[in-house]
This record gives C-alpha cells, structure tokens and sequence, in this order.
C-alpha cells in the first residue's frame, strides 16, 4: 500500500482472514509498515477478523489476546462481510 493512504490517518485499521493464517502473520508487517511510514506515536490500532462466519478458523486467539494485553491494537473485532456481522460496529 502506499503510504501516502498514510497521511493524516486517526486510526489505522487491519484487516485479516480468520480462515488463513497466513493473513494473520502479516499483522505485525502491517502493523510496522504503518508506523515506519507515519512515524506517529499514539495512533489507535483496531484489527479486524474477517470471515467470523466460517467455521474454518485458524487465527490463534492467544496472540490477539497478547496484541490488547500488549497495547499492540485497541479492539479486536471479528467481522463478516458477507452476513455483515460488527461490520457498522468495527467503524
């Protein structure tokens, strides 16, 4: 992404497939990749699991635990777009 989609952000959401675990690995190069571009301390970070309705779910739910124990992320909110599951809720 390019960071110019960066700038002047109040929030940096990311979003994730809870069926792949590989989506979920790339939480913290997104979560880097965001603070090296903006450089801005104090940035609410909201992750979001998408696919909640699949019962397919691999995302281990001990590391979100660890990213709000942490202060990594603000809200952990799992979502489904296709039964618009905290959709309205997570912005």
């Amino acid at each position: 992404m390019c960071t110019s989609f960066y700038r002047g952000a109040d929030c940096c959401v990311i979003v994730y497939d809870v069926t792949i675990e590989q989506s979920y690995e790339k939480l913290n190069h997104w979560r880097n990749a965001f603070s090296n571009a903006t450089q801005v301390i104090g940035v609410p970070f909201v992750i979001l699991g998408n696919k909640s309705d699949m019962a397919s779910r691999v995302a281990p739910s001990r590391v979100t635990k660890e990213w709000l124990d942490t202060g990594k992320c603000n809200a952990h909110i799992l979502t489904s777009a296709l039964t618009n599951q905290n959709v309205t809720e997570a912005f």
